[in-house]
């Protein structure tokens, strides 16, 4: 059976993604993102998006200044954000 992101809560692998990102995830969960990249297109590109998001010169500057206590509230506020101005 092929790995399907129809068949799961978008939401849900948001939020894995941005454990991974914050190292928070569980190995698991990482196990389980890492298919899901690998095998759906549609997480891979919201992977990639992330990705580049923080790799930009103004991710760079975040990923700076972030409070390691809240790291993942921050990665997933300015994640939101950026996908609302899009």
């Amino acid at each position: 059976m092929s790995f399907c992101i129809m068949c799961l809560n978008l939401q849900y692998i948001y939020s894995l993604l941005i454990e991974k990102i914050t190292a928070t995830i569980n190995e698991e969960d990482n196990h389980f993102i890492e298919r899901a990249i690998a095998e759906d297109d549609e997480v891979r590109q919201l992977w990639d998006d992330i990705c580049r998001e923080l790799h930009s010169e103004r991710g760079r500057k975040f990923l700076d200044n972030l409070d390691e206590k809240t790291a993942g509230l921050q990665v997933e506020a300015v994640c939101s954000l950026s996908r609302r101005m899009d």
